[in-house]
């Protein structure tokens, strides 16, 4: 569930954006068997009544909850949480996000519905945490997680970062893709990259990835491909922390993107820019 918010500048300003973390857990969960739904109550403006019918219509054993705005949409993330611990009382809650990552003692403590609060990003551990309450095993050995055990907080270890993102695709068929207009015309965020190079004492970045990565060059072609071709996505925005910070990679990942209107491979491509970059060198030293 992605909890209604209502900011204004999507209200009013650029349209409301893909919850692009819960695409991102789905798609794996779905790859897995497992049965997801995706009910983006913001951008679909729905009441509490009206997130509930949908809630009751699918009938979940587990609901996760999070928000792009972690932090400024935490009050509505709980008493979203709340309204669906009265609806399904012996349902696993499951909350996530950036808030949640680094506030997670003060949330448990504060909100007894919430079972189990993801640390960091969230694709291996929504695979675990769903696999171990389909097989009813224990929480124990589920790195990433904060979970309770009668009334003791217990905190799990940290899981080491995914190092292949390309093992984790989204759940793009999850999306209600008319909800999602960016400039009058329907778009779509994707992520290339994860983390930061950098460890600025003004962002909690760098703390929350923990570390660098990007998807290969032509895994994240092939997403722009499907959202074009597909689901007839005319806006794509990169939400990552640093898209620029690998410049060869990037730069494989534009050449690829053109090849179709370019009517050249890839390698055609690659070669004619080396060709550009060789004759401009040339030409900087005919110059000095």
């Amino acid at each position: 569930i992605n909890p209604r918010r209502g900011y204004i500048s999507s209200e009013y300003g650029l349209g409301y954006q893909l919850p692009l973390g819960l695409v991102q857990i789905g798609g794996p969960l779905i790859d897995a068997g497992f049965n997801v739904r995706l009910i983006d109550a913001d951008a679909e403006h729905l009441s509490f009544d009206e997130l509930s019918k949908q809630a009751l219509s699918f009938n979940p054993d587990a609901i996760g909850v999070s928000h792009t705005g972690s932090t400024a949409a935490h009050l509505e993330v709980i008493k979203t949480i709340k309204k669906m611990r009265r609806l399904f009382p012996k349902a696993k809650i499951v909350y996530g996000g950036v808030y949640p990552t680094f506030a997670f003692r003060w949330i448990m403590e504060d909100v007894k519905e919430i079972d189990i609060i993801v640390r960091g990003e969230g694709e291996a551990t929504a695979l675990e945490l769903m696999k171990t309450f389909r097989d009813g095993s224990s929480l124990s050995e589920v790195e990433g997680v904060v979970y309770r055990r009668e009334q003791e907080i217990i905190i799990n270890k940290t899981r080491p970062v995914i190092t292949n993102l390309d093992d984790f695709r989204p759940g793009w068929e999850l999306a209600n893709w008319q909800n999602y207009n960016l400039l009058g015309e329907r778009s779509s965020g994707i992520q290339f990259a994860r983390g930061c190079p950098n460890s600025c004492g003004f962002c909690g970045q760098w703390m929350f990835w923990r570390r660098f990565r990007h998807r290969s060059p032509k895994n994240i072609v092939d997403q722009i491909e499907l959202l074009m071709n597909k689901y007839k996505i005319k806006h794509i925005w990169p939400d990552d922390e640093h898209f620029t910070d690998d410049r060869e990679a990037l730069e494989e990942v534009l050449l690829r993107s053109i090849d179709e209107l370019r009517g050249k491979s890839f390698d055609e491509l690659l070669e004619e820019r080396y060709r550009k970059v060789r004759a401009i060198g040339r030409l900087e030293e005919a110059e000095q």
